[in-house]
């Protein structure tokens, strides 16, 4: 598991454009596979801050369904 400044780095150097499109896309895929929610990518366009969207992508937790619905 990736830990959270590890992955506010990762985060602050997307927002920064820090590196190359293939460094850029690297560091999406790794933020992507790190952190339980399933729309992350749409989270870091909903934040200014690389701590807000870390906080929010590793707080997630899934709705489990209701048992009429299985």
């Amino acid at each position: 598991m990736v830990d959270r400044q590890h992955l506010i780095q990762i985060v602050q150097r997307i927002i920064d454009c820090d590196g190359s499109e293939e460094e850029i896309d690297a560091l999406i895929e790794e933020f992507l596979a790190s952190v339980p929610h399933p729309e992350a990518l749409n989270v870091l366009g909903r934040h200014g801050s690389a701590d807000a969207v870390v906080d929010e992508a590793l707080s997630y937790k899934p709705q489990p369904m209701p048992a009429s619905w299985t």
